[in-house]
């Protein structure tokens, strides 16, 4: 039995990147990838959005299945002293990972040039990709004295610094993939438990708003990610402990890998 496991319709996402502007090279690899997909006795999804598009296609045989991702391991952050200190003096929103195309930071460089004044509040940006030069000379241009950015770290330390944060943000640039995309970000970011802000729509949104540890924002919105982070500032730590065990509980029930590898091996035998 054949099954694909899709995490990316081709070619389409790399349309919504910007990277495919031929519309005869986009012709050509979406017959290609059609064929491919068709070949299949099974299509394996990972978001409900994927599984809308496939069906709508005409597809049959479309199961869902989220990705799944290991428990989090810790590492003290006493390599990354700087980082260390600014996470234990103020109120740091955190986003790590790729700086690419498909991410969107112009709401967050709006949001911290209008809370400059507020002292207190961070805004940590870690990782390598092709905007992140852009963010450079956003933050020289403004001369934000609270946009940090840092190049790429450990894994285990990301998961320190990310537990250690008060708010995670997470953002995807609005397109037709995207909307139907769950970013594996969301689950790494869901298994560390700290609130979540994100600026994304559809299949990512959704399931932010059914595991409750976070909050959604509308797209471009300062005033909304402003409002959001006022609120999560103002939290009691009861406040914070459950949206902790929320999101352990989702990531458990729905990602953790351990879990879910049988799951995936039963799927893959069943018809």
């Amino acid at each position: 039995m054949f099954n694909i496991w899709v995490q990316d319709i081709w070619p389409d996402s790399v349309r919504s990147t910007g990277y495919i502007k031929n519309n005869i090279i986009y012709y050509v690899l979406n017959k290609i990838s059609n064929a491919i997909y068709t070949s299949a006795d099974k299509l394996i999804v990972q978001s409900e959005g994927f599984k809308k598009i496939f069906k709508d296609r005409k597809f049959k045989n479309i199961k869902l299945f989220y990705n799944s991702y290991d428990t989090p391991n810790y590492k003290k952050l006493k390599k990354y002293k700087l980082i260390e200190n600014i996470l234990k003096n103020n109120f740091c929103i955190t986003y790590a990972g790729n700086l690419g195309t498909a991410q969107k930071f112009d709401t967050l460089i709006k949001v911290a040039i209008k809370l400059q004044n507020k002292k207190r509040i961070k805004f940590i940006i870690i990782g390598e990709g092709s905007e992140k030069l852009k963010l450079k000379e956003e933050i020289r241009r403004y001369n934000l004295k609270n946009v940090l950015l840092f190049n790429q770290i450990e894994k285990d330390y990301v998961n320190t610094l990310q537990k250690n944060s008060k708010i995670l943000f997470l953002s995807l640039k609005k397109s037709f993939i995207f909307k139907n995309t769950i970013p594996s970000k969301l689950q790494q970011y869901i298994s560390i438990g700290t609130p979540i802000v994100g600026e994304i729509e559809g299949a990512a949104k959704n399931l932010l708003i059914k595991s409750k540890c976070g909050y959604v924002i509308k797209h471009n919105s300062v005033k909304n990610f402003e409002d959001v982070i006022n609120k999560i500032f103002s939290f009691n730590k009861k406040k914070l402990r459950t949206i902790r065990k929320n999101g352990k509980n989702f990531f458990d029930n729905n990602f953790n890998i351990n879990n879910n590898i049988k799951k995936l091996e039963n799927e893959i035998k069943n018809k």
